[in-house]
């Protein structure tokens, strides 16, 4: 998926998506990850 295309809702199906398989903690978990990686990816200009 690319940076541009990511959105509130994309982001609500991924955690619905992933709710009957895990706990919340994990899914939470996961969310902080893609965090960092998003906002390195800002930081070393591959989203603009």
């Amino acid at each position: 998926m690319a940076l541009a295309a990511l959105n509130p809702q994309a982001i609500e199906g991924y955690k619905g998506s992933r709710k009957p398989f895990v706990k919340e903690a994990t899914i939470n978990r996961e969310l902080a990850v893609l965090k960092t990686l998003f906002t390195k990816a800002v930081q070393w200009e591959y989203a603009l």
